[in-house]
């Protein structure tokens, strides 16, 4: 069960850009030695990173599916 405090940390880097956190995971990801901070730090970026690419996908097959359905009424 995620904590208040982890809740308001994802809710910071879902702000951010998608390429900054990808920026950041993949610096994290290219050091040697990992603390638990950084573990904890990646795992999380790799959360936020997983929700917004598929509501990116979900929101673009809402629009795809509006595209359709106006491409429909049009003919």
């Amino acid at each position: 069960m995620a904590t208040l405090r982890s809740k308001a940390r994802e809710h910071r880097l879902i702000k951010l850009p998608m390429n900054k956190l990808q920026e950041e995971l993949f610096a994290i990801r290219s050091l040697n030695k990992l603390n638990k901070d950084l573990r904890n730090r990646a795992e999380r970026l790799e959360k936020v990173i997983r929700i917004k690419e598929f509501s990116a996908r979900k929101t673009k097959e809402l629009i795809d599916k509006e595209l359709e359905k106006q491409k429909n009424v049009d003919v």
